[in-house]
This record gives C-alpha cells, sequence and structure tokens, in this order.
C-alpha cells in the first residue's frame, strides 16, 4: 500500500485569463507623468543646445579673453602638478607591488 495518497492530475490553466483587464488609475497617472517628464527633459536639452551650453560643458573653450587667458595658464600649472604627482604615485604603487611579490615567493615544490 502507498503511504502518499494519489496526485490528482495537474491542470495547467491560462495565467492571462487571471490578469486584471483594467489598469489601475495609479499606473495611468504614472505613466502619463512619466512621458511629461520625458518631453520636458528633452526641451530642456534641446534648449540648452540652443544657447551653446552642451558645447562648453563637454570641453570646448569661450572665446579667450585677457582674464580667460589668465585662467587657463593656472589651470595648466595645475594640471602639470596634477599629471606628475599621479605618475609619483603609479611609480610608487607599481614599486611596492613589485617588492611585496618578490617579498613572498612561493615555495619550491616538494620532490
Amino acid at each position: 500500500m502507498n503511504a502518499y495518497p494519489a496526485a490528482a492530475p495537474t491542470v495547467h490553466k491560462n495565467p492571462i485569463a487571471n490578469f486584471p483587464l483594467e489598469i489601475p488609475v495609479e499606473f495611468d497617472e504614472l505613466v502619463l507623468n512619466t512621458s511629461r517628464m520625458e518631453e520636458m527633459a528633452l526641451e530642456l536639452h534641446v534648449e540648452i543646445h540652443k544657447h551653446g551650453l552642451g558645447q562648453q560643458a563637454i570641453g570646448t573653450e569661450p572665446p579667450s579673453t585677457s582674464s580667460s587667458a589668465k585662467t587657463s595658464k593656472k589651470k595648466k600649472n595645475s594640471d602639470l602638478k596634477y599629471d606628475i604627482f599621479g605618475w609619483i604615485m603609479l611609480a610608487v604603487g607599481i614599486v611596492a607591488w613589485v617588492g611585496f611579490a618578490k617579498s613572498h615567493v612561493p615555495p619550491p615544490p616538494p620532490r
């Protein structure tokens, strides 16, 4: 005699049949608000590029004047300092890495 009762045959129902046909109002409002925000973002993007602010953000400089020339010279000096400091940091890191690797050589395999 079997200790387990006989299993009823499995009936697969259509999962879409239980899906509500009406979409909740909150979801509808959310979709509408999202599409409005997308349109506003697109309009803002177009306005930014109309005024030329988009070009300055990606790196092109405005026409140079005497004050902007001084600023760019200071910036170049500052950039050079950061470049040199970065290369020094990289060299120190590589030296430390190689030194650490040499100090922890794996033992030779047993014979």
